[in-house]
């Protein structure tokens, strides 16, 4: 377990429908720990694909966002909102999701694994 000083929350808010594709170029980025879809409400801008990042270089970790923003624009999944929420001490655990499991969800959603490494 890796414990750090700044764990950052990405929300973005994307056009109704487009939850899945922008999860799935979201994820592709490696400073992701992982991305969620969850509808925020008009609280929270109805932000509907959450993801975390963790680090310690608050820059760093801007300079992720600006290019994960930039990547959905150029997927065609503009963003209408974006914002980073700094959060307190974070925890990572190893992932729980092991890549034998992923390979064959992949290969029954017809999706070849090899192509979500781009």
């Amino acid at each position: 377990m890796l414990d750090l000083a700044t764990g950052p929350f990405r929300f973005f808010c994307l056009r109704p429908g487009r939850e899945i594709d922008a999860g799935r170029e979201v994820g592709r980025h490696h400073i992701m720990t992982h991305a969620y879809w969850r509808e925020g409400g008009p609280e929270f801008h109805n932000v509907n694909i959450m993801g975390v990042a963790h680090g310690t270089d608050k820059q760093l970790l801007l300079g992720h966002k600006a290019a994960i923003d930039q990547h959905l624009v150029q997927a065609g999944i503009p963003a209408t909102y974006t914002n980073v929420f700094w959060g307190g001490r974070s925890e990572i655990k190893p992932s729980e999701v092991s890549p034998f499991t992923y390979r064959d969800w992949c290969k029954s959603l017809e999706i070849d694994p090899e192509r979500m490494r781009e």
